[in-house]
């Protein structure tokens, strides 16, 4: 087990920063491109992190951020072409490792808050929905538009999205593959709260903060 220090990095997409409150934030930062992608790099560097703060004493929680005005996007699209071509075995292969990451990421043995600031699509909302808690800005969207590419959520979202929301709320947002405003997030239970985009992040690392004591406070 290793002591709690100040910011890790986990390849060049991910850091995890413990707070002096002992409270962790794992924060998606693309150092390529304007906005957070699960692409195969950051996959393979999220189960680092998480096998990190799983193995790391005296964390009270985490908070799972973004540095960019997304929180993350989804699958990368452009890797589909070469991870198709790799056939079916490969397809599962990945597929069963990035779901077996969000099921490690489900079981911390802390309190999980996703603070999403924008956009979290696909894999984004998947990653989402294996927390414990999600706090939306008011600006956030959230959603599974894959399903428009003929393509269906294979990271524990199905299952997921149809506990929290409930079956009927789960089948229109999988099957329609829209977005969603953070107000209809809110009334479907999928947000457990709904915070001001006119501070920028803060209003929504001290939402997501509070949750966290909240849950230690009994």
């Amino acid at each position: 087990m290793t002591q709690p220090t100040n910011e890790q990095t986990f390849g060049i997409n991910i850091s995890v920063d413990v707070k002096a409150d002992n409270i962790a934030e794992l924060k998606f930062n693309a150092k390529s491109g304007s906005v957070n992608k699960f692409d195969h790099s950051t996959v393979l560097k999220f189960r680092e992190a998480l096998l990190w703060l799983a193995a790391t004493k005296e964390l009270r929680g985490v908070v799972l951020t973004s540095g960019k005005s997304t929180f993350i996007v989804g699958a990368d699209i452009t890797e589909f072409g070469a991870a198709f071509s790799q056939g079916e075995d490969k397809i599962v292969e990945f597929a069963r490792y990035q779901l077996e990451s969000f099921n490690l990421l489900e079981d911390l043995p802390f309190p999980t808050v996703a603070a999403i600031n924008g956009f979290a699509l696909g894999g984004g909302l998947e990653l989402a929905l294996a927390c414990d808690f999600r706090i939306l800005s008011e600006q956030a969207r959230i959603g599974l538009p894959e399903t428009q590419l003929g393509i269906i959520p294979g990271w524990g979202g199905t299952v997921r999205l149809s506990r929290i929301a409930g079956l009927e709320a789960a089948v229109d947002w999988i099957c329609s593959g829209k977005h969603q405003k953070a107000a209809t997030a809110l009334d479907s239970g999928v947000a457990d709260a709904v915070v001001s985009s006119d501070n920028g992040t803060d209003d929504l690392w001290s939402k997501a903060i509070s949750y966290i004591e909240l849950c230690h406070s009994g």
